[in-house]
Order: C-alpha cells, then sequence, then structure tokens
C-alpha cells in the first residue's frame, strides 16, 4: 500500500555531517545527495529529459534531484543500487522532497524483489508505511519509509516514479537507506535530540540562498486564563510571559483566541489584551468559537470546523466577531482552524464561511496548500499562510525544539516566510534557565533574529503574499514589495 506519511509526524534521524549533504549513520546509499551528480542511481528510460540534476533543487548541499520541469506527460522514474536482504530485517528510507505545481506528483517505494528480480510487498511495521507520495506546497519536508523484508525477498532498493504533467516539477534530495536494529523501527512522539553544530555550519555557508531573510508569524494557539478549565479571569502566567517578551524584545507575536472564552472572561483580561492589541506588536486571531469536537448526525467525530453547513458556519464567524467587538473593541482579521478532532480540522463549508465574514482577510492554514486553499485564495478576499511542517517551534505540542526546527529550516532557506505554532501555556511555569521548553523557544527567536528575519503578524505576512501574487509567496523572489 502506498501512503502519504504525515510530514509533521515524521521523525527526523541523528545526522552528522559529510561532505556537502546531511546524511544518516549507516546509509547504504552512495551519492545520497546527488552532489555527484546521477552517478549510483539508475533513470528510466535512459536519458530522460524529465529527471535531471540542478543546483535550484538542493535541499542541502549545492545539487538536487529535479523530477520533471518538461512539457510532458511521459513517466520517469530512478531507483537506487540493489543491496543484498535476509527476510526479517527491517529497513527505513528517508529523503527530503518539495511539489512545485498542482498537477506534479512523485511516488516512492521501498521495493524488496526476489533473486529473479520480481517485486514482493514489504512486510508493514507500526507506524510506518513502505510508500509515500510527494505532493503539495512549495516547501521540503521529510518523509520515511520503513518496511521489513519479507520471505523469499533478496534485495532492497528504493525508487521513484514521476507521473506529473506539464512543467510542474517535484525535488527531491538528502535519500538514506538503513538497516534497522528492531528497537530503531519502533516510532516515539519525540525523536532523540539532533546535533546541532553541523547543521548550523551548513547554513553559515549560505543563510538565505540568495534570497531576502524570510518573514515570520509566530502562530500561537490557546491563549487562556490562569487555570485550565473556567472563565477566564486572568491571563495565565506563561502568556503573560509572552506578552513581556514581545514588549521587552519587540518582537511581534500572533495569539490565537477562542471566542467563547471571551464571554465569561474577566476585566483583568479584557484590559490585557486591549492593552498589547494597542502595542501593534501582537495580533489576536480567532481560533474557533468553542475549540470543542462535536458528534454529526451519522455518529461520526468531528472537529469544530468541519461537518457543518456553509450556513452554520457564516453564522459562528459571525457570532465570534459580534463578541469580538463587544468585548474587546476590534474584530479578528485572522483565523486558524482548531485541532479538536479527527483530522483534518477544516473543510470547504469552512472556507466558505470564512469568504463571507466581512472582516476576515487571512487563514493561518493548517496544512501545505491544496485545491481548497488555493481555491479560497483565488477568489481574492482571503489570503491563504501556508505551513512548512518541519520548520515549527515545536516538534510535538507542547514540546519546541530548537534542533528539530534548525534541521527543518535548513532544508528550507530561501522560502520567503514561515508560520511557526506553539502553544505556550504547556511551556512550563519557570521563568529561569531550567525551564528547556521556554528556551528553546528564545533559541529559535535568538537564531531567526541573528539571520536577519523579520517578525510580523498573520495580517502583515498576509499583504506580502498578496503582492506578490502566488499562493506561496514565490519562493524563487521573495524580495519585499
Amino acid at each position: 500500500m502506498i501512503h502519504r506519511v504525515p510530514l509533521r509526524l515524521a521523525v527526523p534521524l541523528l545526522l552528522f555531517f559529510s561532505g556537502a549533504t546531511f546524511i544518516h549513520a549507516e546509509n547504504l546509499l552512495k551519492n545520497p545527495g546527488f552532489e555527484e551528480g546521477l552517478a549510483n542511481w539508475v533513470v528510466t528510460p535512459s536519458g530522460s529529459p524529465r529527471i535531471a540534476c540542478s543546483e535550484e533543487a538542493a535541499s542541502i548541499g549545492k545539487m538536487g534531484l529535479r523530477c520533471g520541469a518538461v512539457d510532458s506527460d511521459a513517466r520517469a522514474s530512478v531507483s537506487t543500487e540493489k543491496f543484498p536482504v535476509q527476510a526479517g530485517q527491517i529497513y527505513r528510507a528517508t529523503f527530503w522532497g518539495r511539489a512545485v505545481g498542482p498537477s506534479s506528483n512523485l511516488t516512492v517505494l521501498l521495493v524488496f524483489t526476489d533473486d529473479k528480480g520480481k517485486a514482493i510487498p514489504a512486510a508493514n511495521t507500526p507506524g510506518y508505511w513502505p510508500g509515500s507520495t510527494v505532493g503539495g506546497d512549495d516547501a521540503f519536508e521529510q518523509s520515511i519509509l520503513q518496511g521489513a523484508a519479507p520471505e523469499g525477498a533478496a534485495f532492497v532498493s528504493v525508487t521513484m516514479t514521476f507521473r506529473g504533467k506539464g512543467k510542474d516539477w517535484v525535488d527531491v534530495d538528502d535519500f538514506s537507506l538503513e538497516l534497522l536494529a528492531p528497537e530503531m523501527a519502533v516510532k516515539k512522539p519525540l525523536p532523540p535530540p539532533i546535533p546541532v553544530e553541523p547543521i548550523l555550519e551548513e547554513i553559515k555557508t549560505n543563510p538565505t540562498r540568495g534570497k531576502t531573510p524570510p518573514r515570520i508569524v509566530l502562530k500561537l494557539d490557546d491563549l487562556g486564563g490562569s487555570w485550565s478549565k473556567g472563565p477566564m479571569k486572568q491571563i495565565h502566567h506563561n502568556w503573560q510571559r509572552i506578552g513581556k517578551f514581545a514588549e521587552e524584545r519587540k518582537i511581534k507575536v500572533s495569539m490565537g483566541v477562542v471566542a467563547k472564552g471571551l464571554e465569561d472572561a474577566g476585566p483583568d483580561a479584557f484590559e490585557w489584551i486591549k492593552r498589547l492589541n494597542n502595542t501593534g506588536l501582537v495580533e489576536f486571531w480567532l481560533h474557533g468559537y468553542d475549540h470543542a469536537g462535536w458528534t454529526a448526525a451519522d455518529g461520526k467525530a468531528m472537529p469544530e470546523g468541519r461537518g457543518r453547513s456553509v450556513e452554520e458556519q457564516t453564522q459562528r464567524q459571525a457570532l465570534c466577531q459580534k463578541i469580538a467587538e463587544e468585548k474587546l473593541g476590534f474584530h479578528f482579521a485572522s483565523f486558524g482552524p482548531t485541532g479538536s478532532g479527527p483530522a483534518p480540522s477544516h473543510d470547504a463549508a469552512l472556507l466558505e464561511g470564512l469568504h463571507n465574514d466581512p472582516f476576515m482577510t487571512s487563514i493561518l492554514y493548517p496544512a501545505p496548500m491544496d485545491d481548497m486553499a488555493r481555491a479560497l485564495q483565488a477568489r481574492g478576499k482571503v489570503t491563504v499562510l501556508s505551513r512548512v511542517w518541519s520548520v515549527n517551534l515545536e516538534g510535538f505540542v507542547g514540546h519546541p525544539r530548537f534542533d528539530l526546527f534548525l534541521q527543518g529550516y535548513a532544508h528550507n532557506r530561501g522560502r520567503s516566510y514561515f508560520i511557526l505554532q506553539g502553544h505556550p501555556a504547556a511551556w512550563g511555569w519557570d521563568d529561569t534557565d531550567k525551564n528547556v521548553a521556554y528556551g528553546d523557544f528564545l533559541k529559535i527567536v535568538n537564531f531567526l533574529t541573528a539571520q536577519g528575519a523579520t517578525f510580523v503578524t498573520p495580517t502583515e505576512c498576509a499583504a506580502f503574499v498578496k503582492s506578490t501574487g502566488s499562493p506561496v509567496a514565490d519562493t524563487k523572489s521573495n524580495q519585499a514589495p
């Protein structure tokens, strides 16, 4: 079975620096990052113009592989060498890939064959699949393929097949193929620490790939009170810390507000929100009416933002804006769906409701650009701010990780903006160096500041994206307008 691995859940592995590219320990592949062109790779049909190495396709190092970019619908494939295996051995392949254009699609498979070359389906391992596809947004994300060698298998290889049409393309880079010990094959919520020094050295060689340093939106979710349940009488200490940080550092942040929480909030909370809003350093965005899941008529569990009619979504938007006007004196201009139930967190009806909201100008999209996002963007009213899942404040909800952020950032240097999500209420109470979570948040901000990044609000980022005329702010030319 082929499965698109949820890249936000992909487990980055320990890396080390070798020459011009990052590779995994005991990587079986030679030339895994295409620094030597197509050496050790097999292209079918031989000489296909749809497969070419390119500096523009590089994720790390100087070269990467571009599949497509030729006006054709002919298939083309690229494979690694074949490596001997024994039944029961577990293999993992990883790579970084990005798709440019909606019609581009690359399928990558971990392939086991017998001694006559016949493919044999891999034995699945918990939490992973032996196949993945690259499609969607113009950003590098890591994919992980994993499977156990079945009975009768003699060899393993990695094969990618490009089926895109027109001139859309896919870039891939930094492959690995490893034989795993059984204890290493189990998926865990958080991966082990990644050494940052070699990644910092790689970034130092080419900080922004010749582009303007990125714009950064600090998307901070679930503004709340001093306890997890009940009226928001006083803003939680961790949120007060973020407000103080923004004012002292003059760094812009954005905070997600659940409208229902404002209905019974106290005057101290309102005063704090209004004061920060007036500084221009903080944008408060709408994070749903109640951030609660619900049960549809067919009995299925639903997140707040999915399964309702356009009329109901429009009414809920209007209610939220009414609450904001009455309690805060302003309207929300940006929206972020809630993860309050089974994914996905949104549907076309929710996006239509946002379009019908006269005050809404942007959405902090919970996924890479897809057809729904492109359709909304094309209407010209609500600008979609897409996500790069590998470039984030947190490696797992409530757990900021500087090393994971840095790895994703290194692979995506040159992109014009990033939306970095976090949940400050979970970042520990202690304000000292003992607070690892808040400390990693500061490391990320300090790194980006040193890189010359500009911290902006969602509304400001949306204005920039809209001015470029590109749904992902054109990663090839991100000069400020």
